[in-house]
């Protein structure tokens, strides 16, 4: 496009909000392997939006520190709790069964994509004698709590993808654009500089 084009508001948003949702899905990638204890090889962050039923963000990975996750999971007072049996325990074997549990978070097959077409498959360890009652002791949560859980996180990120879609389709972010380009959008509102000659 050359200087000085004159583009239509709906060119403008359209080249503005292309491949926006990049930084986000980065930020929510990093976010979720630091933060929440996922593998960042293989998290699956997928979406529609903005304005249509059915629309949403989802969430798919394989959680690779579980205490991590479940930290992020449990109230401080279950967690506390936790944390004091894995410290009585002597042989580690609190620890060695948090390092086990499997939590996997799976897409379940839909034409749409958004919260609830996500959920958790929790597997136990199986070298534990009784490895419900020993979660139940622990307070490991459900899988459906997991589950809610997750749903919740992929609420949050279908929120950032909102916002930063609007903020490329602002006049701000456009009158930046066309700044940084050298051409005028029609149907955006240009603030004339104020003339400071006093003479």
């Amino acid at each position: 496009m050359s200087e000085g084009t004159i583009i239509t508001r709906e060119q403008a948003e359209e080249w503005s909000t292309t491949d926006f949702d990049d930084c986000v899905v980065e930020m929510w990638e990093e976010k979720l392997h630091e933060e929440y204890g996922f593998y960042k090889t293989g998290i699956g962050i997928r979406f529609s939006g903005f304005y249509s039923q059915g629309d949403g963000a989802s969430l798919t990975g394989l959680v690779g520190a579980p205490a991590t996750f479940l930290q992020k999971l449990m109230s401080l007072e279950d967690w506390t709790v936790l944390e004091g049996k894995r410290a009585l325990c002597d042989d580690d074997a609190v620890s060695h069964f948090i390092e086990d549990i499997s939590i996997s978070v799976v897409y379940r097959t839909s034409r749409y994509y958004h919260e609830n077409t996500v959920e958790v498959e929790l597997v136990l360890p199986e070298w534990h004698e009784d490895p419900e009652a020993f979660a139940d002791d622990l307070k490991i949560p459900s899988d459906k709590e997991m589950t809610e859980f997750v749903r919740g996180l992929c609420r949050e990120i279908y929120e950032d993808l909102e916002k930063e879609y609007e903020y490329r389709c602002s006049d701000e972010a456009l009158l930046e654009m066309a700044e940084a380009n050298d051409y005028k959008i029609i149907g955006l509102n240009y603030t004339e500089p104020e003339n400071d000659d006093n003479e």
